[in-house]
């Protein structure tokens, strides 16, 4: 794993292969929105997610399922965090996965959800 401000730093214009050896990229999906032109954004996280799995192969160094953990407590997302913390990772990005909050919904235009 890089920190971002690595990232950040790479070129904008087509890399070398030294570049891109020094600073390879792997994407890390965790969710999917859309499925063979459906959206997916009224179904839960949860269903999302075990569809990301069945249709989505994984490349190992270029494209992987992102790691989660699930945790229903304080302390849980505590624990959750000092394991992130302690891997050099930048932080947590918490979800619901089931019910209403794990949808995507519509909003006015200027309304952050």
């Amino acid at each position: 794993m890089l920190p971002f401000q690595t990232l950040q730093g790479r070129a904008r214009k087509a890399p070398t292969a030294e570049q891109v050896a020094a600073t390879s990229v792997a994407v890390f999906v965790f969710d999917l929105l859309y499925l063979e032109g459906h959206s997916l954004r009224g179904a839960s996280l949860a269903e999302r997610r075990a569809l990301l799995r069945q249709h989505v192969r994984p490349q190992p160094g270029r494209l992987m399922f992102a790691e989660g953990e699930e945790a229903s407590t304080v302390s849980g997302l505590e624990a959750a965090l000092a394991k992130t913390v302690e891997v050099g990772s930048e932080g947590l990005m918490c979800k619901v996965l089931e019910g209403d909050l794990s949808r995507y919904r519509t909003c006015p235009v200027g309304w952050a959800v």
